[in-house]
């Protein structure tokens, strides 16, 4: 019977449509999950506003509040890695971090300012 097609009787091709349908059925139940598990700008923005934080992406070293995230970045697809690496933090973190940076940087100038002052009079 090699190289016919079979034959069904119609309670076996029920069961195969039947067996077909649940595997579709299935499938798109499961693709609905992925869909939903991806990170869109959107549900970004709604968790930060809900935390109440602001978007911090580690790469660029760049904050966004929850509407400018939104802005910037609505139109990525879904799934996107910049929605994996973002992380959602308190914003006065990166103003402390801020102040750090300016009071080491004020150290350093003034460190410098005063090997110049100190050549600069020793010359005269």
């Amino acid at each position: 019977m090699a190289g016919y097609p079979p034959f069904y009787t119609k309670e076996e091709l029920a069961a195969l449509k039947k067996r077909e349908l649940e595997h579709h059925i299935r499938r798109l139940a499961e693709e609905d999950l992925e869909r939903q598990a991806l990170l869109t700008a959107e549900r970004v923005c709604v968790n930060a506003r809900e935390s109440n934080c602001w978007v911090y992406d580690p790469e660029t070293k760049t904050w966004y509040s929850p509407e400018e995230f939104l802005v910037a970045y609505g139109r990525y697809f879904a799934g996107h890695p910049l929605f994996n690496r973002v992380q959602l933090r308190n914003p006065v973190d990166g103003l402390n971090a801020g102040y750090k940076q300016l009071e080491r940087l004020h150290t350093r100038l003034l460190a410098f300012t005063q090997r110049v002052m100190a050549y600069y009079a020793k010359k005269a």
